[in-house]
């Protein structure tokens, strides 16, 4: 065995003048390639060692991507202590490691289908300029998966309404409605366990409030936010 092979399978290179290792292998070609930030972080992490007064710009670009919807609060802490290039490579690898369902097997499932499912959400719910991944139902997407159950409907809502020449008041007006619901029986063991532990026996209901300045969340926030704790559990995840 190479004094440099790495137990993923592929084989770490030291290269002449670098302090960092360079990998190679399936399953680092497969993370550059689902990722061009580690790309990017780690020539300069090579390069330059990448010190700043703050988090790398590129690290910063990813944490504002989907990934948003599962950083916990303190990734978010860690992640503003980050100052180079290598310590931001770490920290994405890190982030998906922590939510691999089997380290021990090639890839990681969970990072896979996050994937998939972001690519799903920019093509339904894009909203103007905004990824449908980083819209309110791009979320649900992505923690959740599709819907099981999707019901349209519309509903009256108060609004305030200040016309010229005429006084401020509340009036009635129409919104789309969406409501998306997940059984017990469609959703990952972890996350239905919680949710039991919790008192929910009937599974989650979503319902946004679609509009064409853009889409809400009404029902069911703290739902989607123990989806995204529950993730990250002793380093195991169930996407």
């Amino acid at each position: 065995m190479s004094p440099h092979a790495n137990k993923g399978g592929g084989e770490a290179l030291r290269a002449p003048g670098r302090s960092c290792l360079v990998r190679r292998g399936a399953a680092w070609r497969r993370l550059l390639a689902a990722a061009g930030v580690l790309a990017a972080l780690a020539a300069t992490a090579c390069v330059t060692g990448g010190a700043g007064q703050g988090p790398p710009q590129e690290l910063l670009d990813w944490a504002a991507g989907p990934v948003r919807w599962y950083l916990l609060a303190t990734e978010r802490k860690a992640l503003e202590q980050v100052r180079t290039s290598a310590e931001a490579v770490n920290f994405i690898e890190q982030f998906w490691q922590l939510r691999d369902p089997d380290p021990r097997t090639p890839g990681n499932r969970f990072r896979e289908t996050f994937a998939s499912r972001a690519e799903a959400a920019d093509l339904l719910y894009t909203e103007g300029s905004t990824r449908g991944s980083l819209t309110p139902r791009g979320r649900a997407q992505l923690l959740l998966g599709p819907p099981v159950h999707l019901v349209v409907s519309s509903e009256p809502v108060l609004t305030w309404s200040a016309k010229k020449n005429r006084q401020e008041r509340v009036v009635t007006r129409e919104v789309a409605v969406e409501v998306w619901r997940y059984p017990p029986e469609s959703l990952p063991e972890r996350f239905e366990a919680a949710l039991r532990a919790r008192g929910i026996t009937d599974g989650v209901l979503l319902r946004f409030h679609v509009e064409s300045t853009g889409t809400r969340l009404v029902e069911g926030e703290e739902l989607l936010q123990l989806a995204a704790e529950v993730a990250v559990a002793s380093g195991r995840a169930r996407p």
